[in-house]
């Protein structure tokens, strides 16, 4: 699922970081985030820098972390009112 202040989508289709496509990162910049977090499953998987580029280009922090943490970071972001996006992904590890 992908979760923002202003968007929730539960289809997102990920299911490992993997997936995680050039076309995926466009549209999660779309919004303007100043921080992406994104759920990994039940654990930590680091995907290749490269695959997340168009971020870091941008200058948009990026946090990979387990889900249920990226879930907490998400929340705490959020009451501080930041521009935070959270790309959770439910399956897989």
């Amino acid at each position: 699922m992908v979760i923002s202040k202003h968007h929730l989508n539960t289809d997102w289709g990920i299911e490992h970081v993997d997936q995680l496509s050039h076309d995926v990162w466009q549209a999660l910049l779309a919004d303007k985030p100043e921080v992406i977090l994104i759920g990994t499953g039940p654990t930590l998987v680091f995907p290749h820098p490269s695959s997340y580029a168009p971020a870091i280009e941008q200058g948009i922090g990026v946090e990979f972390m387990d889900s249920g943490a990226a879930c907490r970071t998400y929340n705490v972001l959020l009451s501080e009112d930041r521009q935070v996006i959270a790309g959770i992904i439910l399956r897989g590890d």
